[in-house]
């Protein structure tokens, strides 16, 4: 078990990653395509670059993991074969973790660049092989597509220029709901203070835990395990996000992350 005011570290930060590959090989070997010693195998493949990262899976963007691909393939020399499963068991980790995985992993895609061509590979045979059931098909494109769409109705550019007495949910109802539920859910059910909700990063959300970074020391943080309500709720609540921002709780006021002040007033409601 983690307990609050444990530093975040390198094995922590490994058992988020292999948290989520043993979830993707379990989702493989449920597909019944592919053998035991086969998983085995796309595992350890996998590993040979997941292994190097000291930070959580929720927070590996496309940048990082290309450049290691790079780094281990050059130090390595892998064959042909091996690169070639290297990169579909990558893309399709993700495209999992991502599209699939009944609560997301990731909020970041992936494009894979070929180390040995330096070219995009979406390994779209791979992808195509692990998704093709009807049941898991469809999700995917769906959430791709409703990315592109447009968040926001009214555009302000300071939330200071705002009269104190008024209130502009620029929000869809909706999506603010779902951000309130989650965020009284999660200061009822931990000692977690309204700034530190209001200084909430994606990445410090991990499955069944929220990591409160230290506000003068960003190496020094607080873990606090979650119940399943509460993860639950967030999970439904970043669902309805569809833009780029790294912070966890987005703010009814243009495009910034929660306030103090708006977590305050939620907490006494």
């Amino acid at each position: 078990m983690v307990n609050e005011g444990k530093v975040m570290t390198a094995d922590m930060a490994q058992k988020t990653i292999q948290g989520c590959l043993d979830a993707f090989i379990l989702y493989l070997k449920e597909t019944g395509k592919f053998s035991d010693s086969t998983l085995v195998k796309y595992r350890s493949s996998a590993n040979s670059v997941l292994k190097n990262f000291t930070i959580p899976f929720f927070r590996i963007d496309e940048g990082m993991l290309n450049e290691k691909i790079q780094e281990v393939y050059k130090a390595k020399k892998w064959t042909l074969p091996y690169t070639d499963q290297v990169l579909n068991m990558l893309a399709g980790l993700w495209h999992w973790a991502r599209f699939i995985a009944p609560n997301a992993y990731t909020l970041k895609s992936v494009v894979l660049i070929d180390p040995r061509t330096g070219e995009k590979n979406y390994c779209s045979n791979f992808i195509a092989k692990i998704t093709e059931q009807p049941a898991v098909e469809e999700k995917p494109v769906k959430i791709v597509n409703e990315k592109k769409e447009p968040v926001h109705k009214v555009v302000v550019t300071d939330s200071s220029d705002i009269p104190a007495n008024t209130i502009m949910k620029y929000l869809p109802e909706e999506v603010i709901m779902k951000r309130d539920i989650a965020i009284k859910s999660l200061m009822n059910n931990s000692n977690i203070t309204p700034k530190e909700v209001s200084k909430l990063m994606l990445f410090d959300f991990l499955h069944n835990r929220v990591v409160v970074q230290s506000q003068n020391v960003r190496s020094l943080m607080r873990v606090i395990l979650i119940n399943t309500e509460t993860r639950n709720a967030i999970y439904d609540y970043l669902k309805t996000r569809k833009d780029s921002n790294e912070y966890l709780f987005e703010s009814i006021f243009n495009e910034k992350s929660i306030t103090e002040d708006e977590v305050s007033e939620l907490s006494h409601m």
